[in-house]
Parts: C-alpha cells; sequence; structure tokens
C-alpha cells in the first residue's frame, strides 16, 4: 500500500475515534437531554412526553429565525405579549392549532403574519356575533409525538371547539 494512503487511511481513522469519544462525553455530560437550549424556552413538567415549551409572557424576545416574538400567560406565540384568557364565553369560538415550527410561525417576524393569526383575523372578519380565537401551540422540532401529547396536556385547558393538527413534511 502507498505510504499517503495509509496516512489518509489513519487520519480517518483518528478523526472516527475522536468524534465518537466526544459523542459519549457529551452524552454522559448531560447535554443530550431533549430540550432545546435556547431562552425562549421552558422545560415543561406536566407530562413527559413534552420536554419543552416557549416561556409564558415574553416581550420582543429574539427566537429562531428572524423573528422577535411575543408570548401570552399560556406560552403561546401571541400579539400581545402577556394576554391571558380566563373562561370561555359561551357565544366564543376557540380553535387550537397544534404543530411545529410551520404552524409556530418560525422565520415569520410578525406574528399577524403567522397561520393562526391569520385564521383568527379572517374569521372575525365582517362579523361581531360569534368572536374567534385562535391559540397557537406550534412548538419548533415538536414531532407527533409531542404535537399529540399536547392535547391533554395544554390544549384541553382552554376548552376548544376545534383542534388542528398540522402536520408539514
Amino acid at each position: 500500500m502507498n505510504k499517503g494512503f495509509r496516512r489518509l487511511l489513519f487520519a480517518a481513522y483518528v478523526l472516527v475515534f475522536v468524534l465518537a469519544t466526544l459523542e459519549v462525553g457529551v452524552r454522559l455530560w448531560g447535554y443530550s437531554e431533549r430540550h432545546i437550549y435556547d431562552p425562549v424556552y421552558t422545560a415543561f413538567d406536566r407530562s413527559p412526553d413534552i420536554p419543552y415549551i416557549h416561556k409564558a409572557n415574553l416581550v420582543q424576545a429574539r427566537a429562531r429565525g428572524l423573528a422577535v416574538i411575543n408570548t401570552d400567560s399560556l406560552g403561546l406565540r401571541a400579539k400581545n405579549a402577556g394576554a391571558s384568557y380566563g373562561t370561555k364565553q359561551p357565544n366564543e369560538l376557540r380553535i387550537a392549532l397544534v404543530g411545529d415550527s410551520c404552524t409556530f410561525g418560525e422565520g415569520v417576524t410578525r406574528t399577524e403574519d403567522t397561520f393562526a393569526q391569520v385564521l383568527e383575523d379572517m374569521l372575525n372578519q365582517g362579523q361581531r356575533t360569534v368572536p374567534v380565537k385562535a391559540f397557537n401551540f406550534g412548538t419548533s422540532a415538536y414531532s407527533v409525538r409531542e404535537m399529540a401529547a399536547t392535547l391533554p396536556a395544554r390544549v384541553l385547558d382552554i376548552q376548544p371547539d376545534l383542534v388542528v393538527m398540522a402536520l408539514i413534511p
């Protein structure tokens, strides 16, 4: 075998060994937990299938992409920071949108342009009889497992009339 080829093979072996060792070290150190390490997220303790949610009451927080977001008292992306909703009124229609980063609006700089807010605005446009509120339960990097767990752990608290699970491939 060529001496240069042996050196290349040895370098590849060393690189693979170092990367494997680093992976084991990171896993033992604890950074492989199922949380996104980002200041807009917090751990969620009410369900083992939901590792993190957005922090409640964020005001103009820098999120992933170029978005600057507000969150309501439930930790959902909202136009008004800290908004709370109280008990559902008899004539009110509540829609819960559950999904991943597309539902959340990752990369969408203005909350007014997110799927949930556009839906709410369209349904309220030109009518005052039945107020509609769309709740954006979208969270970046959620899989179907986290989305499904969101229903009993979080969504039912708002007493929704309709739940839409948005699956984006």
